[in-house]
């Protein structure tokens, strides 16, 4: 058997273990496959910004009857959606109420989800993070679960934020009441929930944005 995929073949084998085919039934046959490294840096450059995928799978098989083996070529072809990671931005970060006298502030961290896949819709779960404003640490969560995001949309994601305003400073108290720009950085980890299972996705964005809203 042999696979190509974007029209570059990535992989040949024979499997000779054999398995047995029940009458009007049918087996799931694994075919291993070893690929090199630099063969897959040349296909990730290959399907790199488009949205499906081509594959094309020949072989032989070889059955045993009873007046002999009978060979019977196979090809097919066909097509799978790209995954491409989603984009998280920060779109800016808004004041709720500022208790002066208790040096309290609560906020909203609004966060952009784009999913850039023409086809497939996105989930996430297992959102953890951590945000710091002026170089100090303000506010950690967890979200056990996003709303999924479609293809081709975005969706908001707001992160409720409580602050004690005189622990993190000068800076940090003039961002929240007198509206000058913070440092920001936004760090965690999330699951993205896609149609060929969860996989890990970073996050890390760091900036300078005012705090909007009032009093």
């Amino acid at each position: 058997y042999a696979l190509a995929i974007a029209g570059k073949q990535l992989a040949a084998g024979q499997q000779s273990d054999g398995i047995s085919l029940k009458a009007n039934g049918g087996s799931d046959v694994a075919l291993p496959i070893s690929v090199k490294f630099a063969d897959l840096l040349s296909l990730g450059q290959a399907i790199k910004g488009v949205d499906k995928v081509g594959y094309a799978l020949t072989s032989t098989f070889g059955f045993t009857t009873p007046v002999g083996e009978v060979q019977v070529p196979l090809e097919h072809e066909g097509d799978f959606p790209v995954m491409h990671k989603p984009e998280i931005r920060l779109i800016g970060i808004r004041s709720k109420g500022i208790n002066l006298l208790q040096q309290k502030a609560d906020l909203v961290v609004d966060l952009g989800v784009a999913n850039k896949n023409g086809g497939s819709s996105l989930g996430f779960e297992g959102f953890n993070w951590k945000l710091d404003l002026g170089g100090k640490q303000a506010a950690n969560g967890v979200l056990a679960s996003m709303t999924g995001v479609e293809a081709g949309k975005e969706q908001v994601v707001q992160l409720p934020v409580s602050l004690q305003l005189l622990q993190l400073g000068t800076v940090v108290y003039n961002a929240v009441v007198n509206k000058t720009p913070v440092d920001y950085r936004i760090a965690g980890n999330l699951n993205v929930v896609t149609p060929w299972g969860k996989a890990p996705l970073a996050l890390n964005r760091a900036g300078n944005v005012p705090v909007q809203g009032g009093l």
